[in-house]
């Protein structure tokens, strides 16, 4: 009888797991990923720059804004 009495204690206790040690393994992880990961240079806009030291030959032209 007393055996009966400590299976039935045992099965109204919930079991529950922390979760602490876990998201600490995953953020080192990330971690981890993200210093050894070599990005991939993105290729950008091309653009052509005047050489230095010359004027803008092209002005711009003033602004009119009509209300």
């Amino acid at each position: 009888m007393n055996d009966k009495k400590t299976m039935r204690s045992m099965k109204k206790k919930p079991q529950e797991m922390d979760m602490a040690p876990m998201i600490d393994c995953v953020f080192l992880l990330l971690i981890f990923f993200m210093v050894s990961t070599t990005f991939a240079p993105m290729p950008g806009i091309r653009v052509q720059l005047p050489p230095p030291g010359k004027p803008n030959p092209n002005k711009p032209k003033g602004l009119i804004i009509r209300i």
